[in-house]
């Protein structure tokens, strides 16, 4: 069953017969997008980072139907989509009920005091406040779900005027960039946009841009491990990495787990010529017959205790 939002437009001229007709599809037209930035937001992505066919599937999973309105202030019922758990090849992950996680993101967004929203969604909420004059024309905006009844489910949340300036002073803030190493795989490149994907070993992709001389780097890296040197931009909510402006990438020596670095391990054969040692080829070379039965159970306690 889709599930329900009751958004109120209150304000002076916000009565029904006196509300201007481009406030209400403004209404409409805002919360969809603010929803679409909400749901990469849930499913812990970003726009740039997913493929033309991930995004679609996102907006159809935000995209409102219009189911009816309720007398006073302007307050149009608007219908989530009510889809089926999406499969790998439409989002980078399932997802039963996008739709309704973003909802609730959206809410958490606007409810929040602190500074921690996402800069995305934050530019789209105040966009929204700006285009129906919040604060000006408007008095504010309210959200809420309703369940069959018209009975809230849960409380909702208020853009208002206080709102849409600190959701501004969000979104104005300046992103945190530095130069800075990236390990990962080469994905979907674009060569006409000069865009890529770099997909680390864990973690959600990092939009990539390139110029159009590194072209023939790009595509000699695409599907094995590469190490990305740039200028990095990190998300200033979460300091994760989300998009490279790309200066040189050579083939990886590294891998990364857990934000921590480690070297892939070369043969042992190699390691003994770098060393200059011989290799052990029996590990009864490794005995020493001189050891006393003391000795050697003095050595093997900790291990056999271990």
């Amino acid at each position: 069953m889709a599930r329900i939002i009751r958004a109120k437009l209150a304000g002076p001229d916000a009565q029904l017969g006196d509300v201007a007709a481009a406030d209400v599809a403004k209404l409409i037209i805002g919360l969809e997008r603010a929803l679409a930035h909400a749901a990469y937001v849930a499913l812990g992505t970003s726009r740039g980072s997913q493929s033309g066919r991930h995004r679609a599937a996102i907006e159809r999973s935000t995209r409102l139907r219009f189911v009816g309105v309720e007398p006073g202030s302007v307050i149009e019922l608007l219908a989530l989509p009510d889809l089926a758990a999406s499969t790998d090849d439409e989002l980078p992950l399932a997802v039963t009920d996008l739709g309704g996680a973003a909802f609730d993101e959206l809410l958490r967004a606007i409810s929040s005091t602190a500074d921690d929203v996402d800069v995305e969604l934050a530019s789209a909420i105040a966009q929204l406040g700006d285009e129906l004059a919040i604060g000006e024309r408007n008095e504010y905006v309210s959200f809420a779900e309703l369940d069959s009844v018209s009975e809230l489910l849960q409380a909702g949340a208020v853009l208002d005027r206080t709102v849409r300036v600190r959701m501004h002073a969000i979104a104005d803030r300046p992103q945190r960039s530095h130069d800075d190493t990236l390990v990962g795989t080469l994905v979907e490149a674009d060569f006409e946009r000069g865009t890529a994907r770099l997909q680390p070993t864990i973690g959600i992709a990092v939009v990539v841009t390139f110029p159009d001389e590194m072209a023939d780097d790009i595509h000699d890296a695409l599907r094995q491990p590469a190490q990305l040197q740039g200028e990095v931009r990190f998300d200033p909510r979460t300091a994760i990495a989300r998009e490279i402006r790309l200066r040189r990438v050579t083939r990886a020596d590294q891998l990364v787990l857990g934000g921590q670095t480690f070297f892939v391990q070369p043969t042992v054969s190699k390691l003994a010529s770098e060393q200059g040692v011989g290799v052990v080829a029996e590990p009864a070379e490794l005995s020493d017959a001189d050891l006393t039965p003391e000795e050697r159970a003095a050595f093997l306690a900790p291990l056999i205790e271990a």
